[in-house]
C-alpha cells in the first residue's frame, strides 16, 4: 500500500510539472503577452491540478485509457482558449500533447511489459505498473518537450503556429496518429498474442515519432524557405525603390528643375574636368565652350509675367537640346537665370560654328510655335586648346563671356538700326 501511495505521489508530481510547463510554454510560443501570462499564472495552476486529477480519475474509475486522448485534447484546447490562445494555435498545441502522451504511454507500456516479463495487457491492467508507467511518461514528455523547444527554437515554433496552412496540417496529422494509438491500446485490451502486442506497440511508437517530427522539422524548413523568399522579394522591391529614388535624387542634384539641363555645379565640374584633360593629355585634344545669354528675359518677366519668362527659358532649352549630342559628349547647363553654358567634346572651330548656327536655327523654329514674344539669344563660342587651357577656368570663362557680349552688342546695334 505504501509503494502504491508513493507511486501515486510521484505520478501526481510529475504530471503537475509537465502540465504546468506545457501550459506556460504553450502561451509563450502562441504569442500571449508576458503581462497576460503573469495574470494567467493562478489559472494555469488550477488547470494543472484539474488535469492531473482527471488523469488519475480515469485510472481509478477503470475508464479505458484511450478515452484519455480525447479528454486531453478537449481539456487542453479549452484551457489554451481560456488563456487567450487563438483556436487554430490551441488545436495544434492540444493535439501535440495528446499524440505525444499516447505514443509515449504505449511505448513505455511495451517496454515495462518486456522487462517485467508480462504481456502488455497485464501491465495495462496492473494499477501499480500503470502508476509507474504514468510517472515515467510525464518525465519523458517533459524531456521531449524541452528537447523540441531547444532544438527547433521558440521563433520557429511560433512560425508554425502563425502559419494557418501548416498548423492545420500538423493538427490533422496528430489526430490521425492518435487514432492509431487508440486502436493499438484497444487491441492490447481485447487481447492478442504476446509478440503481436509488443510488435504493434513498438511499431506504432516508432512510426508516430518519425512521421510527426519529420513533418514538424520539414515544416520549419519550409517556413524558413518561404520567409527567406518573402524577405528576398521584399528586399528586391526595396532595392528597386531605393535605386529609383537614388536616380531621382541624383537627377535633382545635377539637373536644373525648370529646363532639365544640368545645373551650375555639375556644368562647372565638367568644364574643369575638360580643361584638366586638355592640359594632361599627350594628344592634341580640344573642347568647345558655348556661352548663351537669353536676350530680353527681364523685359518679358516684367511686362508679360514670370510664367512667360519660364516659357522663354524653356524654348531656348528645347532649341539647345535639339542642337547637341545627348550621349554625354555634350553637356548643356543653366548657370544663371538667363545664362547657359554648353561644353562639347572632340570639337574643332568648324564644328563649333556648326553647333552655334544650329542653335540659332532651332530658336527660329521655336519662334514659329509661339508668336506672343520672340526668342533671341547672344552667343559666344570658344575652343579650349592646350594654349588657353593652361590659363585656368576663370580666364576661359572670362574670354567666352567677352565673345558673348560682343554678339549681344551687335544684336542691339542691329535692333537700333
Amino acid at each position: 500500500m505504501l509503494m502504491l501511495t508513493l507511486s501515486a505521489i510521484f505520478t501526481i508530481t510529475a504530471g503537475m510539472l509537465y502540465t504546468y510547463a506545457v501550459l506556460r510554454v504553450g502561451q509563450e510560443i502562441a504569442g500571449i503577452p508576458e503581462l497576460k501570462q503573469k495574470s494567467n499564472r493562478l489559472t494555469v495552476i488550477i488547470f494543472t491540478v484539474c488535469n492531473v486529477a482527471i488523469y488519475l480519475a480515469i485510472d481509478y474509475l477503470k475508464i479505458q485509457h484511450y478515452f484519455y486522448y480525447i479528454i486531453a485534447f478537449v481539456l487542453f484546447a479549452y484551457e489554451f482558449r481560456h488563456l487567450g490562445v487563438q483556436k487554430e494555435k490551441s488545436n495544434v498545441l492540444s493535439t501535440y500533447i495528446a499524440l505525444n502522451t499516447g505514443t509515449v504511454f504505449i511505448g513505455l507500456l511495451g517496454l515495462y511489459a518486456l522487462f517485467k516479463g508480462v504481456t502488455p495487457k497485464v501491465a495495462f491492467n496492473d494499477v501499480a505498473l500503470q502508476l509507474q508507467i504514468s510517472t515515467m511518461m510525464f518525465l519523458v514528455l517533459t524531456l521531449m518537450g524541452t528537447k523540441t523547444y531547444r532544438t527547433i527554437g521558440k521563433d520557429s515554433l511560433k512560425a508554425i503556429l502563425d502559419n494557418q496552412k501548416y498548423s492545420r496540417l500538423i493538427t490533422i496529422l496528430a489526430i490521425i496518429l492518435c487514432i492509431g494509438v487508440a486502436i493499438d491500446e484497444y487491441i492490447v485490451i481485447v487481447d492478442a498474442g504476446y509478440n503481436q502486442q509488443l510488435n504493434i506497440l513498438l511499431a506504432t511508437v516508432f512510426f508516430n515519432m518519425i512521421i510527426y517530427y519529420s513533418v514538424v522539422y520539414h515544416t520549419v524548413s519550409t517556413i524558413c524557405v518561404d520567409e527567406y523568399q518573402c524577405r528576398t522579394t521584399e528586399a528586391k522591391v526595396y532595392y528597386s525603390h531605393l535605386k529609383k529614388h537614388r536616380k531621382d535624387m541624383l537627377k535633382k542634384t545635377i539637373k536644373d528643375e525648370l529646363t532639365q539641363l544640368y545645373n551650375k555645379m555639375y556644368t562647372m565640374s565638367e568644364i574643369k574636368r575638360a580643361i584638366h584633360d586638355v592640359v594632361q593629355s599627350d594628344d592634341d585634344i580640344s573642347y568647345g565652350l558655348i556661352f548663351i545669354d537669353i536676350n530680353g528675359l527681364k523685359y518679358v518677366n516684367d511686362t508679360i509675367g514670370h510664367d512667360a519668362g519660364d516659357r522663354l527659358i524653356l524654348r531656348v532649352a528645347n532649341a539647345i537640346k535639339g542642337s547637341i549630342r545627348d550621349n554625354r559628349e555634350d553637356v548643356a547647363g543653366r548657370i544663371g537665370g538667363d545664362e547657359i553654358l554648353i561644353l562639347t567634346a572632340n570639337t574643332s572651330s568648324g564644328s563649333l560654328d556648326i553647333i552655334t548656327n544650329r542653335i540659332r536655327a532651332n530658336i527660329e523654329k521655336e519662334n514659329e510655335l509661339e508668336r506672343e514674344f520672340l526668342v533671341t539669344v547672344s552667343i559666344g563660342a570658344l575652343l579650349i586648346t592646350r594654349d588657353n587651357a593652361a590659363d585656368g577656368i576663370d580666364v576661359i570663362l572670362e574670354e567666352v563671356d567677352k565673345l558673348m557680349r560682343l554678339d549681344k552688342e551687335a544684336f542691339y546695334n542691329r535692333q537700333n538700326n
